[in-house]
């Protein structure tokens, strides 16, 4: 990768005609640009009746998550489940991350839904703009990585291939990737959200790293679908800023000749 050559947003690559399973038979990749991207990191749970506007309000991020200038994430906390109903996407460790993301945000509160965006506590998430404000401010910082993200699909399954290049002047720092998943459903029987139908896009159902190397593979237990993702994160030593991000969506990926 050429640090100086890529274009201001993420650009996505097919070097095969994807089919409705989104990677079958394809190689999709896709590389980061000039500009930052903005990580929004949401901590829900299904066990709090507050939270479904928050779950709706990230649902909604989808145009500016297409755009390859915002990343929404969904982590789901696992401290709400002892109030009568067990949030099938919740992971302790996300409650870990969500104490450790809140302390480097300046904050010792940790509540659902909270939003940090940009590593920040983003509790204006409600007002109208505040989306596109926190992306503006995301772009005047250069990104401290290029990266590459590519999925290779065989008979067999499919694997990862990531690559990562830090900026003059930034050593080192801590990759990670995530698996996400858009289009859950959940038919509530228990706790305060005991009768509700509740919807979730960008929910992490796995979190990989730090990894080691600028570069290496991940196998894949079977083939993506059209409503999985993936991302590939690389954040400061201590996990302190996000330098870079890319996002490599199944529904982008499954579309013929299309472009993040």
């Amino acid at each position: 990768m050429n640090f100086s050559r890529l274009s201001g947003r993420a650009v996505l690559v097919l070097a095969a005609t994807c089919t409705g399973t989104a990677w079958a038979g394809a190689e999709c990749s896709v590389a980061s640009g000039r500009e930052r991207m903005l990580l929004v990191e949401l901590y829900t749970s299904e066990g709090c009746n507050s939270c479904p506007p928050a779950d709706r309000w990230l649902s909604g991020l989808h145009a500016e998550a297409r755009s390859g200038q915002l990343l929404p994430l969904a982590f789901h906390v696992d401290y709400w489940d002892y109030l009568g109903w067990r949030d099938p996407y919740a992971q302790a460790r996300f409650s870990v991350r969500q104490r450790a993301s809140a302390a480097r945000a300046g904050t010792r509160n940790i509540y659902t839904p909270q939003v940090i965006a940009d590593g920040r506590s983003f509790d204006v998430w409600r007002r109208p703009g505040s989306v596109r404000d926190a992306m503006r401010r995301a772009v005047e910082r250069a990104p401290g990585a290029s990266l590459q993200l590519s999925v290779k699909a065989n008979a067999g399954g499919a694997e990862l291939v990531y690559s990562v290049e830090f900026a003059p002047g930034i050593l080192s720092g801590e990759i990670f990737l995530a698996r996400w998943e858009s289009g859950l459903t959940s038919s509530v029987s228990g706790g305060e959200n005991r009768g509700v139908l509740l919807r979730h896009d960008y929910v992490v159902r796995d979190w990989i790293g730090p990894l080691a190397g600028r570069s290496g593979k991940h196998t894949l237990r079977g083939v993506p679908g059209a409503n999985e993702g993936w991302a590939l994160l690389v954040y400061s030593p201590g996990g302190a800023e996000l330098l870079q991000a890319v996002n490599l969506a199944g529904a982008a990926c499954a579309m013929t000749g299309g472009a993040a």
